[in-house]
């Protein structure tokens, strides 16, 4: 049955009138009916639901195909785009600002996964979902307050069902269940000084047989999952917080200020200094959120 869309050609539809400049707002909107050319980054966690067709993303060095019926979730933060769509696609877009999210205290295991660049697709094709997004969209496209804070509430709920389908999955894939372990160990550990053999030591592994089984069940090495999650906290660090600098370095696990300016520039193509002055009203819309 064809789906009517109440945002046809894309339109961004706002919740707030004055997004963070690191962020496009808590938002929704339809997705462009053609591939991006280049990669763009913002700080949200970013919700996408494919009405139809299908949608083949690239984020942070991987490609990842989200086929038709289903949501997926990841950090907008790290360099993504669409490669490709299927003939007819048709997708959806809703932003969630670092700021809200971190209000929501979501699942650690999930967040540790999504902040290192992981997408999050869901392995179950919801029927409910198509008019759950659809009236996001058109709830948020009203800018009415009671409505937003009505898709807010939605919005975590669905997400923590992603969370919790998420990791019921990975407990079903057998050697995932090692890589799960491996991970949780990372998550909680990266602000430390730790070695892969400490994180083999986590799933009972040996460090070289770890490291080649958390490569092919991320799809990163575990020095650059662990980058990742350090990167990922500097930036919560920057968007929420006046420390120094050198402060959010050595909180976010990084030996040194020059190892942490390397590191975080690379990864977000700004330095941190820069990054936190762009940022700009961020903490106030947090408070007035």
């Amino acid at each position: 049955m064809p789906v009517s869309f109440p945002n046809r050609y894309g339109a961004v539809l706002r919740s707030s009138a004055s997004p963070a400049k690191l962020s496009h707002g808590f938002g929704a909107g339809m997705g462009r009916l053609q591939p991006m050319t280049y990669d763009h980054s913002h700080g949200d966690l970013e919700l996408n639901f494919v009405y139809s067709g299908s949608t083949r993303y690239a984020l942070g060095g991987q490609e990842f195909e989200v086929p038709e019926g289903t949501l997926c979730a990841f950090w907008a933060a790290i360099p993504h785009r669409v490669v490709a769509l299927a003939p007819g696609t048709r997708f959806m877009w809703l932003n969630v600002p670092l700021t809200v999210l971190l209000r929501w205290n979501p699942d650690a295991a999930f967040m540790g996964r999504v902040l290192a660049g992981e997408l999050i697709i869901d392995s179950v094709k919801n029927s409910w979902d198509t008019d759950l997004t659809r009236r996001w969209l058109r709830d948020l496209g009203a800018v009415e307050s009671d409505l937003i804070r009505t898709v807010e509430i939605e919005v975590e709920a669905r997400i923590r069902r992603l969370a919790l389908q998420s990791l019921a999955c990975e407990g079903e894939q057998g050697f995932r269940v090692q890589v799960a372990a491996m991970t949780a160990y990372l998550v909680a550990h990266f602000r430390e000084a730790i070695s892969a053999a400490d994180v083999a030591n986590a799933a009972g592994l040996n460090r070289h047989y770890a490291m080649r089984l958390f490569k092919r069940g991320s799809g990163l090495s575990i020095w650059q999952y662990l980058l990742r999650l350090r990167v990922s906290h500097a930036q919560q660090m920057l968007l929420t917080t006046d420390v120094p600098l050198v402060a959010v370095g050595l909180d976010s696990g990084f030996a040194s200020l020059s190892r942490f300016y390397d590191t975080f520039t690379r990864e977000c193509k700004m330095a941190p200094a820069e990054y936190r002055r762009r940022a700009g009203s961020s903490k106030l819309q947090a408070v007035e959120t």
